[in-house]
């Protein structure tokens, strides 16, 4: 079970028809008309739970506030709108499947409103929460993570040598590595020795240079005696450098350069 909540303290004063989260509503029990703090919602048929601050059930309807002691932000009205979902699903506790009419938002500057959701945008809301909560057990039982591709994300990453995913989504971003003007991640074929230094090859994947670009890799440190032709080599932050008199794009190996052979 995913846990959809946020950690808050909140003071507001409770009248006799207020039931606290001691009363043990903990997706066993029907929710009555009347106010509950602290109400722990669940939706088995989602495989989500909620606690919600302040529920207010209405014969003509529910009320669900939340309190905020920080900025406002767009994810406040996510999480209500889950909110609303999960206790429409609520099968223990709303099994008249009473809709949320009301969803309120109280920040120290005051009360916002937000807006409920239509009934097939509430169904498409859901939709994807129950496919959230696969994917995160799904995470949980994978032998390995999987990879999560970002163009902004992975030039910093300092295993990308190693992802395949990333190699594959390489050549999609195309000019969306500010670093593209002079510094490169590629994917070579290599093809062998020009002299102590250079290593030639053609690109096989690249952000910046085309496919079956040819290349000239300056190295600072000697080629392994073990590789070969057939070997693909993978360069991570080479310059490119102005100079193309030998009809190859040049790159630059310097300190912080690292080539592999895969």
């Amino acid at each position: 079970m995913v846990n959809f909540s946020v950690i808050k303290v909140v003071n507001f004063s409770m009248d006799k028809h207020t039931r606290s989260r001691s009363d043990d509503y903990r997706g066993t029990r029907q929710f009555q008309t009347g106010t509950y703090s602290e109400a722990c919602i669940e939706s088995g048929v989602m495989g989500w739970k909620g606690i919600v601050d302040l529920l207010l059930v209405r014969s003509e309807g529910c009320e669900i506030i939340d309190f905020k002691s920080g900025e406002h932000s767009p994810d406040h009205e996510l999480q209500l709108r889950a909110y609303a979902a999960i206790w429409l699903r609520a099968e223990s506790q709303n099994a008249e499947q009473r809709r949320a009419t009301t969803l309120k938002l109280v920040y120290p500057d005051g009360p916002v409103e937000v807006q409920t959701l239509s009934s097939d945008e509430d169904a498409e809301l859901a939709s994807q929460l129950v496919s959230r909560a696969e994917a995160a057990r799904q995470a949980i039982v994978d032998p390995l993570p999987r990879a999560t591709t970002s163009a902004s994300e992975c030039p910093r990453c300092q295993v990308r040598h190693l992802c395949e995913e990333y190699w594959q989504v390489l050549q999609e971003w195309r000019g969306a590595d500010d670093r593209a003007a002079r510094f490169v991640d590629l994917e070579l074929a290599y093809e062998g020795m020009d002299g102590a230094s250079f290593a030639r090859g053609r690109v096989l994947r690249s952000s910046v240079l085309a496919s079956d670009a040819p290349v000239l890799l300056r190295l600072t440190e000697p080629i392994p005696s073990w590789a070969s032709p057939e070997q693909t080599m993978r360069v991570l932050g080479g310059r490119i450098l102005d100079d193309t008199s030998s009809g190859r794009f040049v790159i630059s190996a310097g300190e912080l350069t690292e080539v592999y052979f895969v």
